[in-house]
C-alpha cells in the first residue's frame, strides 16, 4: 500500500514563548513510516534553512532580526511526498542581546 501518512514534526527546543538573546539552535523530533528527505525552517514564514538528515537542527541568530516576537515553523516531507509541520513557536527577542 501507498504511503499517505504525513511526517509528525515537532520543536523540542527552545520551549515556545521562550525570550531570545543570543544564537539558539532549534531542534526538532521527525517521525515517519519512511526515509525524510527534507527538513525546512521557516522563520516568520520566510524558509531559512532545509536539512536532510538528523538531528535536524538550525542555528538562528536572533540578533541580526529587529526586536518583537518572531515564529518557528518546520516543515518535513518524506520520500513518498507527505509533507508534514509542526505548530507555529513564538520567541520575543530580547531587547539586549549578546
Amino acid at each position: 500500500a501507498p504511503d499517505t501518512t504525513a511526517p509528525t514534526v515537532v520543536i523540542t527546543y527552545p520551549v515556545n514563548g521562550a525570550v531570545l538573546s543570543k544564537t539558539e539552535t532549534v531542534k526538532v523530533d521527525v517521525a515517519d513510516s519512511g526515509d525524510i528527505i527534507s527538513v525546512k525552517f521557516l522563520i516568520d514564514g520566510t524558509e531559512v534553512s532545509a536539512d536532510s538528515t538528523a538531528p535536524y537542527e538550525y542555528e538562528w541568530d536572533v540578533c541580526v532580526l529587529g526586536t518583537g516576537s518572531h515564529s518557528v515553523l518546520v516543515k518535513a516531507e518524506d520520500s513518498a511526498g507527505n509533507i508534514g509541520q509542526s505548530g507555529i513557536s513564538t520567541f520575543p527577542r530580547a531587547t539586549q542581546v549578546r
